[in-house]
């Protein structure tokens, strides 16, 4: 049975957990962002539904990735780099033909 002025029964206390000050600001803001989109400020903003210009002049890897695309390179995660140097490796064992030629290849 709750009174009139009994508060409502919450299913966890907020003031209950400890945040860093980085947590507690990002959650201000987005409590901010979240009023504001709410209001509308974000409505009819220059650019609405139009794509974004992500050109490479603000990333540090820019010469990088644009040599790589110029020269045609590709790099796998070492992980398949792995998988297809130990297929390329066995399908060179296979070749050879007995125990002396397959350990002087791996050593």
């Amino acid at each position: 049975m709750m009174h009139e002025h009994a508060l409502p029964l919450t299913f966890c206390n907020p003031s209950a957990f400890a945040f860093d000050s980085e947590t507690a600001i990002a959650l201000l803001a987005d409590v901010h962002i979240r009023k504001a989109i709410e209001r509308g400020d974000f409505d009819d903003l220059p650019g609405s539904g139009k794509p974004l210009d992500l050109s490479d002049a603000h990333d540090p890897d820019w010469w990088l990735k644009s040599f790589m695309k110029r020269e045609g390179l590709a790099f796998l995660p070492p992980s398949i780099e792995l998988r297809k140097d130990d297929a390329a490796l066995d399908e060179q064992l296979d070749q050879l033909s007995n125990a002396k030629a397959v350990r002087h290849e791996i050593a």
